[in-house]
C-alpha cells in the first residue's frame, strides 16, 4: 500500500512524457489530455479512504502501559537502574520495542508516545534528584508494570 502510495505521488510530481518537447511546442492542458482527468484527481479516485481506525480492545491498558514506562524511564535516569538491571535506557527500549512489534498506526503510535511522556514529564515535575520515595515509586511502577503486562497477556493474548 505505501508503495503504491509513494508511486502515485511520483506520478503527480513527475507525469510521465512521450519524450522531450521541443522548445517552441505548446501542450495542452491536462484536461484535454485524451479525455482524462489531471493525475492528481485519478489518484483521489483510484484510492480508496481507508476506515477510521479500529483501537484494539486493549488500547487503554497499552497507554498505561506506555505512562509507566514513561516514568519509569525518567525514575531510572535520576535514580539509576534497578536491581538486576545494568541499562539506564531500558524502558526507553522496552517502549521502543513494543511499538516495533505492536501493529500501529501513525496516530496510535502517537497516542503511545503520547502517553510515555506525559509519564516521563509528570515524575520530572515532582523530583529533581533521587530519593527514597523516588526509589520507592520505582519499585511501584515496576510491580503496576508486571501486573498490567499479565493483565493484558493473560485477557487478550493469544
Amino acid at each position: 500500500m505505501l508503495r503504491i502510495a509513494i508511486l502515485g505521488a511520483l506520478v503527480v510530481l513527475f507525469p510521465l512524457t512521450a519524450g522531450p518537447t521541443p522548445a517552441g511546442a505548446q501542450q495542452r492542458p491536462a484536461t484535454e489530455q485524451k479525455g482524462r482527468a489531471p493525475p492528481a484527481q485519478q489518484k483521489k479516485e483510484a484510492e480508496p479512504e481507508p476506515p477510521p481506525e479500529q483501537p484494539p480492545p486493549y488500547e487503554p491498558q497499552t497507554l498505561k502501559l506506555a505512562e509507566l514506562l514513561g516514568s519509569l524511564a525518567f525514575l531510572t535516569e535520576l535514580c539509576g537502574p534497578p536491581d538486576g538491571l545494568n541499562d539506564k535506557d531500558v524502558w526507553r527500549k522496552k517502549a521502543q520495542e513494543f511499538m516495533s512489534v505492536e501493529p500501529m498506526s501513525q496516530a496510535r503510535r502517537e497516542r503511545f508516545a503520547g502517553a510515555y511522556n506525559r509519564g516521563f514529564q509528570s515524575y520530572r515535575l515532582v523530583y529533581r534528584k533521587c530519593t527514597d520515595n523516588a526509589r520507592l515509586s520505582v519499585e511501584r511502577l515496576m510491580d503496576d508494570g508486571a501486573k498490567l503486562t499479565r493483565e493484558i497477556a493473560s485477557r487478550f493474548g493469544s
